[in-house]
């Protein structure tokens, strides 16, 4: 049984199961209650109405009728996620799951429940992994769903949505739909609803137990990895307790409202968050940390990575923002023998190093100069009338502008031609945007056809000073320049009519 091979309940454990009264939740609800006598372990429900369907309340008034026939405690919880989505400037999705684990861990403390059943399948294990490897996630991402994660247990991560259907269906159990899971507004329900079944059709019939085994096996080793570079940090001195640090990570994400002032005060409070770019700072932490890099060199890149990843958990309970790309910036960052540099990242986090030694400062502590900025896309995306952003006492706004069906031949009639105003397109952008000065390998796409101009050829024909070129501010993706701020933009980027989503940065002052 899956559920003693992952030792997911233990005798005398009172288990929250969510339960919403779709076809997983209720299949989690009847295969708990059935192994409630054999395994010594007590069960109670919560169901969250999202606020989102009117059909809602119908869902809500099923699972109590469950529960009251397999006399299990029902709970209910509402909470508005529509309000949530606008005040937070977040997706209808993220907030709907952000606002069921704070409900879930509140509870949990209301009645004592010390662990939380959920009901993630092998579907949403491959469609998961899909999404993050389309993302462009690393081992962690591509390591998916845990089967047990912290105080969350998910008993029917291997079996399949058809499985779980057929047996409620055989058992005569009735779930309800959820007609939001039918459309194809998310990214994981076009996954769902086209990729996966092409691929178990016309691919491999197995598709969904291969890639859902493929993720255990990446997450045992990103388990490994990430444990040889804890003890690489302690062995250098940073101390890292994981099980305080998760529960003070529950902690804080147990802020979310549960009645309209306290969504109130949560939202002001995320906004102020937001405008100090400090989210995640608790007081309780540290803010800057130093360490010697010349050990730090010497360890493989993948454990490098890691080191970084959990350097930065030391001063940030949050890394969503933080992408493969600000994690390679500052492995670089790291690498680089020469001189002194700074890199900025999100939530207020600076890197900066001085010949062997790195210092991660966190808001107050950290410095105002900069030498390298990578864009936060995420913030990006999240920010309905752009997002703000400063390099080098230069201040820019960014936004994605997304180019509806028939409407791209009207868009590349309105390019931009001012010298400070620039569109790029945001799906030919291969890592996270960065604004620096040149280095050497810097190059910049002249043409349609893709041909390359080094940016020291490019200086001298522009005919820029010697004496000014280290000083002007460059936009690259990696090597590639996407914007000469002042002098010319790449063509590898411009406005095509296969463009889908456009990336505007407009330069407020130029310093």
């Amino acid at each position: 049984m899956f559920i003693r091979k992952e030792n997911m309940i233990q005798k005398g454990d009172h288990i929250l199961a969510g339960v919403s009264g779709g076809a997983d939740s209720v299949c989690l609800l009847v295969l708990l209650h059935s192994l409630m006598d054999e395994l010594s372990f007590k069960l109670s429900v919560l169901h969250v109405n999202h606020g989102i369907r009117q059909e809602a309340s119908e869902d809500a008034d099923y699972v109590k009728t469950l529960c009251d026939n397999y006399k299990v405690p029902f709970y209910l919880e509402e909470i508005d996620v529509p309000g949530m989505t606008r005040e937070l400037s977040i997706g209808e999705e993220e907030a709907g799951r952000l606002a069921r684990y704070d409900l879930f861990y509140k509870k949990m403390d209301e009645i004592g429940a010390g662990k939380l059943a959920v009901a993630h399948n092998m579907n949403d294990q491959a469609e998961t992994f899909i999404m993050n490897l389309a993302r462009g996630s690393g081992l962690r991402g591509l390591s998916g769903i845990r089967a047990v994660r912290d105080k969350i247990i998910r008993p029917l991560l291997m079996t399949s949505r058809e499985d779980i259907e057929a047996y409620l269906q055989d058992q005569n159990i009735l779930f309800k739909t959820d007609a939001t899971n039918l459309e194809d507004d998310h990214t994981r329900n076009r996954i769902r609803h086209h990729i996966l079944p092409y691929m178990t059709r016309d691919i491999n019939s197995e598709t969904l137990s291969h890639i859902s085994r493929a993720a255990a096996e990446l997450s045992y080793a990103q388990e490994y990895i990430e444990s040889q570079a804890a003890k690489w940090l302690e062995d250098n001195g940073f101390g890292m307790d994981k099980d305080e640090r998760s529960d003070k990570t529950i902690e804080l994400n147990k802020a979310t409202a549960y009645t309209t002032t306290e969504l109130n005060a949560t939202i002001e409070h995320s906004k102020d968050l937001e405008l100090n770019k400090n989210a995640g700072y608790d007081e309780g932490m540290h803010s800057s940390y130093r360490l010697s890099l010349q050990g730090y060199r010497s360890q493989p890149y993948i454990i490098r990575k890691y080191i970084i990843m959990k350097l930065l958990d030391l001063v940030t309970m949050h890394r969503k923002d933080i992408t493969q790309a600000h994690i390679e910036a500052a492995d670089r960052l790291c690498m680089d023998k020469a001189g002194s540099k700074k890199l900025n990242l999100p939530y207020g986090i600076r890197l900066i190093r001085s010949y062997d030694e790195l210092e991660i400062a966190l808001g107050r502590d950290a410095v105002i100069d900069d030498d390298e900025l990578v864009v936060d896309l995420e913030a990006i995306n999240k920010a309905d009338n752009g997002y703000i952003f400063s390099f080098n006492n230069t201040d820019f706004r960014a936004r994605i502008i997304e180019i509806q069906e028939d409407d791209t031949e009207d868009f590349i009639s309105k390019v931009p031609r001012l010298p400070y105003t620039k569109w790029f397109d945001y799906d030919k952008i291969l890592s996270c945007p960065t604004f620096r000065f040149r280095r050497v390998g810097d190059y910049i796409v002249i043409d349609k056809e893709g041909h390359k101009k080094s940016l020291k050829k490019f200086m001298t024909d522009a005919k820029i000073p010697e004496n000014k070129r280290n000083s002007v501010i460059l936009m690259v993706d990696g090597d590639s320049i996407m914007w000469v701020l002042g002098y010319r933009t790449s063509c590898a980027y411009e406005i095509s009519a296969s463009t889908k989503h456009i990336l505007e940065i407009d330069a407020l002052s130029v310093n």
